[in-house]
């Protein structure tokens, strides 16, 4: 959420880079699905998604940049651009040994990570009640705890 003008800052890139050479990012956007209806609309994993926007909107962040990032590079003369978008689960239910090793890691992330930051933005930038805060933290944390929960985030 530190960037403020994504398109300037693919236009700078475009500007200082060689004939041939290339820029890339990659960024996650916490807009948690699920391909099997296990993670119901109403969960508080999905309101700290929401959150997470409704803070980046605030500060004049959009957190849905990434999501646009593919017409930024066309719009500052980039060529070729080739958008790719994987699906990282947020925790270790996948069969496949790989994902579930990202998963676990992706859950970790939110455990020891997420909701300290959130907390703190959800007090500083929304001035909403930390207390209410806790109290939807510790059903996220449960519901991504629930193995049967098949959520993940697009990178």
């Amino acid at each position: 959420m530190a960037i403020r003008n994504w398109p300037r800052l693919m236009e700078q890139a475009f500007n200082h880079l060689k004939p041939g050479a290339y820029f890339q990012l990659s960024g996650s956007v916490p807009d948690f699905k699920s391909d099997d209806g296990t993670l119901p609309p109403d969960s508080a994993y999905i309101e700290m998604g929401k959150i997470y926007f409704e803070m980046s909107q605030r500060i004049g962040c959009s957190g849905w940049e990434p999501t646009r990032w593919k017409e930024h590079f066309e719009n500052a003369g980039f060529e070729d651009v080739v958008e790719r978008v994987l699906k990282i689960p947020t925790n270790p239910w996948p069969k496949d040994k790989h994902l579930k090793e990202i998963g676990a890691f992706e859950l970790s992330h939110f455990r020891d990570t997420i909701g300290n930051v959130l907390a703190r933005g959800y007090e500083q930038i929304l001035n909403c009640d930390p207390n209410y805060f806790q109290v939807l933290l510790a059903k996220a944390r449960k519901e991504v705890l629930n193995p049967n929960m098949h959520s993940w985030v697009p990178l």
